[in-house]
């Protein structure tokens, strides 16, 4: 993963990321001992070690360990997204609020790479393979790009909106909310559907899935259904450790998402 600094509010200071303990856990461990994944999930936390954001922590660890994310979703990886997601949260721009979408660029094409998630159920509903852009990269996504007719992918937040029939079948629009990442994702036609080069047959044959023109494609047995589960108004996440996004998001900023949570939190 990139090294992060902690944005801690939009246009306030920054905090280098928690990286102390994680150095204490590799460093202490002798013949038999163990490392609860509570413990992990702390060691690789993006949040900063401060007693207001504590129970925030506490929350997606333990999500994520109830919804047994380990081996699907980095921890890191979710954490950046669930504090994308309160932000969107804060700024109303999500309909249907327990639906989360996270896509790993760091993994390769031939690894299931999306997963959808519900928050509010503790579960996760799907898996799946996942193709990036023609100019993004082969096996592993590389570059990414927000410009009309660069054929990659765009990183950071969107969120979805309506379904269609389209060239490929059942596709679903996206709203890129991530200003400069991904906000002419409607302009390139950025959509989820379905092709027969993202599937198990094509790695067989190539080595790597099929790449789109900046689409996340889906194999087109599952495509119907994982659309019909993210649509009209949830949250996707597109990740990679770019540096330049992580430090720039506005979605990354951290206040406002244990804000949000904490106004959530007590409501309930």
């Amino acid at each position: 993963m990139a090294t992060v600094e902690w944005k801690m509010g939009r246009g306030r200071g920054r905090v280098l990321l928690p990286l102390l303990l994680l150095m204490l856990l590799i460093a202490l461990p002798g013949p038999g001992a163990y490392v609860s994944a509570e413990a992990s999930a702390a060691a690789r936390s993006c949040v900063p070690e401060l007693p207001e954001y504590e129970e925030f922590s506490d929350y997606m660890s333990s999500l994520y360990e109830d919804i047994d994310l380990a081996g699907t979703v980095d921890y890191e990886v979710f954490e950046l997204a669930m504090i994308g997601y309160f932000n969107l949260l804060a700024d109303d721009l999500l309909k249907r609020e327990y639906i989360i979408t996270i896509i790993d660029y760091t993994l390769p094409s031939t690894e299931e790479r999306l997963a959808v998630i519900d928050l509010d159920a503790r579960e996760l509903l799907h898996k799946s393979l996942v193709a990036h852009g023609r100019n993004t990269g082969e096996n592993y996504a590389e570059d990414f790009s927000n410009e009309p007719g660069s054929l990659q992918s765009s990183l950071g937040f969107y969120v979805t909106e309506d379904e269609y029939v389209g060239a490929h079948g059942k596709s679903l629009k996206l709203s890129g909310v991530d200003t400069l990442y991904n906000d002419n994702a409607e302009r390139r036609y950025i959509v989820v559907h379905g092709a027969w080069y993202c599937s198990e047959e094509f790695i067989e044959k190539y080595g790597r899935l099929g790449r789109s023109w900046g689409c996340p494609v889906l194999p087109i047995e599952m495509s119907k259904e994982i659309i019909d589960l993210v649509k009209d108004g949830t949250c996707m996440f597109m990740y990679s450790d770019d540096d330049e996004y992580l430090e720039n998001s506005i979605y990354l900023e951290i206040d406002g998402a244990v804000e949000e949570f904490g106004k959530r939190h007590r409501a309930r």
